[in-house]
């Protein structure tokens, strides 16, 4: 009875290791249709509406207005 069970594992695991191994797609060519069609479609956009600008930036003057205690301490 367990060699006829061991039988039925062995059997089962070799039948399925095989499922998994089926290459139906390529990954690679989806891939790169996928950036090309992301590409055109960034251009046309810019091309309808430019991107603005920026000539200064809030964010890097609430950095700088943070880490000036910082560099302060440092350099005390």
């Amino acid at each position: 009875m367990k060699e006829r069970l061991s039988a039925t594992v062995i059997l089962c695991l070799i039948l399925f290791s095989g499922l998994g191994c089926k290459e139906t797609s390529h990954p690679e060519k989806s891939y790169e249709k996928e950036a090309k069609d992301t590409e055109e479609n960034q251009q046309r956009l810019i091309r309808a509406v430019p991107p603005p600008k920026l000539q200064t930036s809030l964010e890097r003057k609430n950095i700088v207005q943070w880490a000036k205690p910082i560099w302060l301490a440092k350099e005390s």
